[in-house]
């Protein structure tokens, strides 16, 4: 069994929450639409549980219905939203500060190869 996190650094940031999980999904990639399935499966979380996670979202005009695919529906990030805009900000500084620690990680090893 895996020791990774079903959540990355959105949720590291904000809290590991089953909601901020699902969005996170969404804020990963802001133009693809998803089904339940394919966020239950990415999030660690049951079906049931991403279907009540969604109807919030949708309800709160976060996400709205993209397509349908068979018999599955798609949502998707709505862009026009303010807030969908302020999290997809947030996101992005999450992800920047990542890569300040990763970049910082990698100086103070180098630094110590070379005063070896």
């Amino acid at each position: 069994m895996s020791d990774e996190k079903p959540w990355g650094t959105f949720c590291d940031v904000f809290g590991p929450t089953a909601r901020n999980r699902v969005l996170e999904i969404f804020l990963e990639g802001p133009g693809v639409d998803n089904g339940l399935g394919n966020i239950a499966e990415e999030s660690g979380l049951s079906r049931a549980a991403v279907y009540v996670i969604i109807e919030e979202l949708l309800e709160q005009r976060l996400v709205v219905p993209s397509r349908k695919v068979g018999r599955t529906q798609l949502y998707k990030l709505d862009m026009n939203k303010e807030e969908v805009k302020a999290l997809l900000k947030a996101f992005d500084l999450t992800l920047k500060l990542v890569a300040k620690e990763v970049e910082r990680g990698m100086m103070k090893r180098t630094e110590k190869t070379v005063a070896r």
